[in-house]
């Protein structure tokens, strides 16, 4: 029995033997230090990674204050990491390791210098994505995320916010790979701060059907935004808030949520400081741009609305300068997948502001027997008011097949008013009160479906349907119209309407094949307008316009992307039209024509990318080319046009040079058009004291326009600077008639040249200076006289950043044309706190208060120089808080 026992207990301690042995825990104490000082390194951390299990963590600790640590281990074979912030990080292997350790870190500064250089630099370019670290070009003082963007090489940003890449414009902006606010970008560019930007990426030949990749060869280039890390809660963005001297207010909202797969987006703005929160949009009048066909295929002109009065725009000038505003502004966006097949994609904004401004205007109109001279004197107030919601749903129908739907509301109502006193070279003053509201109406339908057959080959079919309706008044009072020929009122009201319906079907097959990406299409178009309009309660037909013009069109669209070599591609389309055209049911005319254009693009040793392009299009009139009668376009211009159905023809021609080396980050940019139009419609201008009589009719002359810019910048890296030099040269050939004779005018040349330097380097003074200039030149035939003009830009931006947590920024800059010279100092105080998310500023415009800014423009028709007044002097004082941030972020 003794035995037995003695045996079960031997064969138990035998069998208990090794789990005894694989549960034994081992227990490790040590110290980390530093290398260099030999001081304790308190919170260090140790980490026990079993290399042998995918490399988990099997025990983690932490050294307290002393630099002192203990580990229990429950197995061997592990191996020991210790790492602490701004040191070298070690592995020991546990198995030598021995109670009472002593570890050495040493110090990181050096090699995380080596790094950042070598591992996140300023810019990467992986294919067709170039992706900037914006820390590398931001000096902390910029507005929004388009103050940026104007300092990234390659990327330029227009006066109106309109953004290219490499010289061709970007299509929309995505935030973190989904699309947000679409084709209205400039509502993200406008008002999104950069404090929660991490990087912007520049994506060419980008394709929204994903169905259609690998098939389809895409000219599209998009700017996807990437959040930084520390930027990760359920509701994260920033929030500002100011106020200042003479009522001076701004408060901007702009707020993100990502909770599992739902995505929102919001933009709130209202300010009175000058802050512009988005661009006018131009797609509500001109119904084809949103036809989602090529443009080759589209060959009617844009729509032209006739009243234009008192647009307030200066090129190259920040509208905060000479624009008083009130802006309000809020936009929504909403991305979802409301099942595993179903995505939806919504957003909607309303937007207002009011803008007003004085002016001078000296207008020299060019005429054979004599010139005259026009003086204006008054004040311009505008009001815009935007409406528009925007929904569209994918559905996978299967793994190859997927339908979409895209709706889309939009009303524009903008109006104004324009008080002024005339005064002539050869007679007295007068005042003009004009007072103008246009109503414009877009529906948009579209429903497309893709179907892929197979790795090589796809269908896509969309069917269109659009909605447009115009209405412009225009109020007109003055005692000169007392004085006119027909006219027993001091007041003139003039009405103008336009309606528009279009169907379009296009269908549409996609093919890879070896080197080879084509594309076969055929599309009808179906085109309904009807124009009215009349002057007062005249019943007379020759102040009455009414128009029906119908357009039919069939069009057969070939298109081949081949590449020869790996860095050699080119693109043919041919686009065979058919158009019937049908004016007033008694008018028509049939067009049959061909729109072909090839573009090659090569790289040359990976830095060097040449686009190669020439164009042919034909372009018949649209409804507003063809009324007859007169239509007051503002209180002394009166336009009419000809009801002859005229095809214009145009040669285009662009290259495109680009240049590029992540080696030493030297960009060079070089952009030539030049364009041909046979047949344009031109203007016959006849002036009295009273009124410009403005006809447009198809000229036997050609309309020539060169366009080149050019740009070469270089990064310095260590430094964070960039150092660049621009020019660019155009020259403007629109003909004329006068008194029925065509006139071949000299053309209109400008040339201009700029000098940059950019720093944002970690010291204490960062600058920014730009110089340019630019010379506008015509030779006027009529009058035999030459005009010339050179305006000087030049702005200086000196910041400091002498602590931590306070930066300055001093900018000056002057404005100098030849009959004025205008400076402007502003100033900007930030201080934000240490590990907090609320920062503040104060803010200084036109502490000179200057009164004046002066703006000339030369045509071949007429000389205007003009003197503006600038907004008044203004102080502020915002917070802004950064929500959802880790404060040590």
């Amino acid at each position: 029995m003794i035995i037995k026992q003695n045996l079960l207990f031997c064969l138990l301690l035998f069998c208990a033997f090794p789990i005894g042995c694989w549960s034994q825990e081992f227990p490790v104490n040590g110290s980390v230090i530093s290398a260099k000082s030999n001081d304790p390194i308190p919170y260090a951390n140790i980490l026990a990674i079993d290399v042998k299990n995918d490399s988990l963590i099997s025990a983690f600790a932490q050294t307290n204050e002393l630099g002192e640590f203990e580990l229990i281990l429950k197995n061997r074979g592990l191996i020991l990491e210790i790492n602490q912030l701004g040191f070298k990080k070690r592995f020991i292997s546990a198995d030598s390791v021995q109670s009472g350790i002593i570890v050495k870190l040493y110090d990181k500064a050096l090699e995380l210098q080596e790094v950042v250089i070598k591992n996140t630099p300023p810019i990467r370019i992986k294919k067709d994505t170039t992706a900037y670290a914006i820390e590398s070009f931001a000096e902390g003082n910029e507005r929004n995320l388009e103050d940026v963007l104007k300092k990234l090489p390659g990327i330029t940003v227009s006066d109106k916010g309109t953004i290219s890449f490499n010289g061709k414009g970007i299509k929309k902006i995505m935030v973190e790979g989904d699309d947000f606010f679409s084709e209205n970008y400039q509502l993200l560019s406008k008002n999104i701060t950069p404090e929660l930007i991490k990087s912007v990426e520049a994506i060419e030949h980008h394709n929204d059907e994903k169905l259609l990749r690998g098939i389809e060869k895409s000219d599209d280039v998009v700017l996807n935004l990437n959040f930084k890390k520390n930027f990760r809660a359920s509701l994260f963005g920033n929030i500002e808030a100011g106020a200042g001297v003479k009522e001076r207010y701004t408060t901007n909202a702009t707020l993100f949520s990502f909770i599992n797969g739902l995505k929102i987006g919001s933009i709130t703005n209202l300010n009175n400081i000058g802050n512009d929160v988005i661009n006018d949009t131009d797609f509500q009048s001109n119904i084809g741009l949103l036809d989602n066909q090529s443009t080759s295929t589209n060959s009617s002109r844009d729509i032209s609305l006739p009243i234009t009065n008192g647009e307030i725009y200066i090129p190259n000038i920040d509208k905060r300068r000479y624009l008083q505003n009130e802006a309000k502004l809020q936009a929504l966006q909403l991305n979802t997948s409301v099942s595993d097949k179903l995505k939806l994609n919504m957003y909607g904004y309303y937007f207002a502001d009011r803008n007003s401004m004085p002016f001078l205007s000296e207008r020299t109109f060019l005429n054979e027997e004599q010139q005259l001279t026009i003086t204006e004197d008054g004040k311009v107030l505008k009001r815009k008011r935007e409406k528009m919601a925007r929904i569209k749903l994918d559905y996978d129908l299967d793994s190859l097949s997927a339908i979409s739907f895209t709706g889309i509301l939009f009303r524009d109502s903008p109006s104004g008013s324009l008080n002024q006193t005339i005064r002539t070279n050869t007679m007295a003053s007068d005042s003009v009160l004009s007072k103008d509201n246009q109503t414009s109406d877009l529906s948009y339908l579209n429903l497309s479906h893709i179907q892929r057959f197979s790795s090589s080959y796809a269908l896509q079919t969309n069917l269109n349907y659009t909605s447009n309706n115009n209405a412009q008044h225009l109020l007109l009072s003055s005692p000169r119209y007392e004085r006119m020929e027909n006219f027993n009122s001091d007041e003139l009201f003039q009405r103008f309407d336009l309606s528009q319906k279009n169907t379009s079907l296009a269908i549409k097959l996609l093919g890879a094949k070896k080197v080879h990406r084509f594309e076969v299409s055929g599309i009808y178009r179906n085109l309904n307008s009807n124009l009215n309009s009349s002057l007062n309660d005249y019943d007379s037909e020759n102040f009455n316009n009414d128009i029906s013009y119908r357009q039919n069109l069939l069009a057969l669209h070939l298109q081949d992307n081949f590449s020869l070599a790996e860095k050699f591609d080119i693109k043919l389309s041919v686009p065979v039209i058919y158009e019937s055209l049908l004016l007033n049911s008694d008018i028509s005319k049939n067009t049959f024509f061909v729109n072909p254009s090839v573009s090659t693009s090569f790289k040359i040793k990976k830095a060097n990318h040449i686009r190669v392009g020439a164009t042919l299009t034909h372009t018949n009139p649209s409804p507003t080319d063809l009324y007859q009668n007169p239509i007051f376009s503002d209180y002394r211009s009166v336009v009419n046009k000809t009801n002859l159905l005229n095809t214009i023809k145009s040669f285009q021609y662009n290259l495109r040079y680009s240049y590029f080396t992540s080696s030493n980050y030297l960009r060079a940019v070089l952009y030539v058009s030049y364009r041909n139009q046979k047949s344009p419609y031109i203007v016959d201008l006849n002036v009295d004291e009273l009124l410009n009589y403005i006809n447009y009719l198809p000229s036997p002359l050609s309309n020539n326009f060169f366009n080149s810019n050019a740009e070469v910048n270089k990064f310095f890296y260590p430094l964070r600077s960039r150092i660049g030099i621009k020019g660019s040269l155009s020259s403007t050939q629109i003909n004329r008639f006068q008194d029925n004779n065509v006139i071949a005018v000299n053309p209109v040349i400008n040339h201009g040249a700029g000098l940059f330097i950019y720093t944002a380097f970690s010291g204490i003074v960062n600058l920014k200076c730009e110089a340019n200039f630019r010379t506008t030149t015509l030779k006027d035939k009529l009058t035999n006289t030459a005009f010339e003009t050179t305006v000087y830009n030049n702005k200086f931006n000196l910041l400091l950043d002498s602590l931590e947590t306070l930066s300055s920024e001093i900018i000056y800059e002057q404005v100098f044309w030849p009959n004025l010279n205008s400076h402007f100092i502003d100033f900007k105080i930030n201080y934000e706190p240490e590990e907090s998310n609320f920062s503040f500023q104060l803010t200084g415009r036109n502490l000179l208060d200057t009164k004046q800014l002066s703006f000339d423009t030369f045509s071949s028709t007429q000389i205007d120089r003009n003197i503006y007044g600038i907004v008044p002097r203004m102080v502020y004082l915002g917070v802004s808080y950064n929500l959802g941030k880790s404060p040590k972020g």
